[in-house]
């Protein structure tokens, strides 16, 4: 093989790998940047241990939004996790007058997948959509990061899904 044709193979390479990333960090995020189209969620399984709840950090980082249930004694709850504005978010999932635990991110907000209500992405609170399902904030819930992984309390995130299930609550 020529000099000249495997310096024009090796470029053509390396573009196509600087572009096939570039690709991945537009369509898909990277933790600093939003996706620059709708993410709908994709359900993760949590990891419990006693009270302590987590999900892995890398799904997050692949998957931009991610939906994941916690069973207590007598239900079972559905949380968000998000990635917006190189912030990450975990909130109650739960559209309470419409029954949805299903919410699609796009741009700066979360769009419920049933009613179709639109939610602010950064407060959790309802924008425009139907009326009854505005009232009902996405609450947030504490965690913290270690290990690969999104640490969150049992406590916390049950009572971050029961503020969510009080109108107005903000």
């Amino acid at each position: 093989m020529s000099k000249k044709l495997l310096a024009v193979f090796l470029f053509l390479m390396v573009s196509l790998l600087a572009l096939s990333a570039c690709s991945r960090t537009i369509t898909a995020g990277n933790g600093n940047s939003n996706p620059d189209k709708a993410v709908k969620q994709t359900t993760i399984k949590a990891q419990i241990q006693g009270d302590m709840v987590s999900i892995p950090l890398s799904d997050l980082d692949s998957l931009i939004n991610v939906n994941f249930k916690v069973n207590t004694a007598t239900d079972s709850l559905a949380f968000m996790a998000y990635r917006y504005g190189g912030k990450t978010y975990v909130r109650a999932d739960v559209c309470v007058p419409c029954g949805s635990e299903n919410f699609t991110l796009s741009g700066n907000t979360l769009i419920c997948d049933s009613c179709g209500t639109v939610f602010d992405a950064q407060t959790g609170k309802g924008i425009r959509g139907v009326k009854a399902c505005q009232g009902y904030p996405k609450q947030p819930v504490s965690f913290s990061v270690a290990d690969g992984k999104i640490i969150m309390q049992g406590t916390d995130l049950v009572n971050s899904f029961n503020s969510t299930l009080n109108p107005g609550k903000s």
